[in-house]
C-alpha cells in the first residue's frame, strides 16, 4: 500500500495518517479487508476504482512517513532510504519533471517538510535497515544496501 495514494494533495504530506488509520490500518487490524480510493493528482480529488487490501500475515506499507513514531510498535521490519539533499532533489526533478515552476515550488516545500519531519521523528535512528541511496553503484531500484545505524 502506497501512502501517497491517500494524500489529499500537496498539503497533506503528513496529515493523511488519520485517513490511513480509518480506511486501511484499522480494518486490517481487525481481520477485515481495507478499501480506499486513490488520490488522482491530475484531478485533485479521490476517485477511480476502489483499491482493496486483503488481511495478510504481512502488509507492505510504503511512503515517506510509513515508519513514523506512532506506528513503530506495530512494524515487523522498517526500511529508510537516505541520500544527500542535493541528490534527492536532482532525482525528484528527473523523475517528475524539472520544467514546471509551480511543481518545483511544491517539491521544494515537500522536501523542507520531509527533512523537518525526519529530524523531529528520528526516523533513521529507529529503522531496522538503513539504505544508502547515494552509495556507488546505487540506482533507483535500491540495489545497494547498508546496515542500519546503531541506536
Amino acid at each position: 500500500m502506497h501512502t501517497d495514494d491517500l494524500l489529499d494533495g500537496w498539503d497533506d504530506q503528513f496529515s493523511f495518517w488519520a485517513r490511513l488509520e480509518e480506511q486501511v490500518l484499522d480494518p486490517l487490524r481487525h481481520g477485515r479487508p481495507a478499501t480506499y480510493r486513490r488520490y488522482l493528482w491530475h484531478h485533485k480529488a479521490f476517485g477511480g476504482n476502489p483499491v482493496t487490501v486483503e488481511p495478510a500475515g504481512a502488509v507492505l506499507l510504503e511512503g515517506v512517513s510509513a515508519a513514523r513514531r506512532v506506528i513503530r510498535p506495530e512494524l515487523s521490519f522498517s526500511v529508510f532510504v537516505t541520500a544527500p539533499t542535493d541528490l534527492r532533489w536532482r532525482r525528484a526533478l528527473a523523475r517528475d519533471g524539472a520544467g514546471d515552476v509551480a511543481f518545483r515550488a511544491y517539491l521544494e516545500r515537500w522536501r523542507v517538510n520531509e527533512d523537518r519531519h525526519f529530524a523531529a521523528d528520528a526516523t533513521a535512528a529507529h529503522v531496522d535497515l538503513l539504505v544508502d541511496g547515494a552509495a556507488e553503484g546505487f540506482d533507483d531500484r535500491y540495489e545497494r544496501l547498508c546496515p542500519a545505524l546503531p541506536d
